[in-house]
């Protein structure tokens, strides 16, 4: 599936199960990704849980209760997994591109986000 953000188009793989279905941003895939990468990487997030700023965990955790939809990054294979919360449910479509725009938003002007 394609998204359209602020980091450019993004390609993601899907997987569906019975109950779960993810997306997954894979690094090689999408290389307009990097900085965002190596910003999550440079602080140590990898699930919201990790997000030290509480208004940045607010924003996150907002996307995540309105779309149904939680993120974990895989640094060992470069990628961000985007799950669904509720079995079947999810708003994919949504969900990922509010997660990478508000990353971005924190990126490039942290102030709004952080502060």
């Amino acid at each position: 599936m394609k998204f359209h953000t602020k980091f450019g188009e993004v390609v993601s793989r899907e997987v569906s199960t019975s109950l779960q279905r993810s997306h997954s941003l894979l690094l090689k895939d999408n290389v307009n990704l990097s900085p965002l990468f190596t910003w999550l990487h440079n602080l140590g997030v990898k699930t919201i849980e990790d997000v030290k700023s509480e208004k940045f965990k607010t924003f996150l955790q907002q996307i995540k209760f309105n779309c149904e939809l939680k993120f974990e990054v895989d640094e060992e294979t470069p990628m961000l997994i985007f799950r669904n919360i509720v079995p079947l449910q999810g708003d994919f479509s949504r969900g990922v591109v509010e997660y990478l725009n508000m990353f971005y938003k924190a990126m490039y002007n942290a102030e709004e986000v952080y502060l």
